[in-house]
């Protein structure tokens, strides 16, 4: 993944002083955090309240360190 984003950083710098270019960028990554967002990651959720739970635990102690 970190090569994509890279790749999406380096896009809008490139982009730099292209506000409609920038404006477009912004909203093709708007929907494609939707698409993930409604497709694989709702899909990908445990199905139950312990599990879910434990999975959110384990990212904010990703996000921490």
């Amino acid at each position: 993944m970190a090569p994509a984003l890279a790749a999406l950083g380096e896009l809008a710098e490139e982009l730099r002083g292209n506000p409609e270019a920038l404006l477009t960028l912004l909203r093709e990554l708007e929907a494609l955090h939707r698409d993930v967002q409604d497709g694989p990651f709702r899909q990908s959720l445990p199905e139950n309240r312990q599990k879910l739970f434990t999975l959110l635990q384990l990212s904010l102690i990703h996000i921490s360190e």
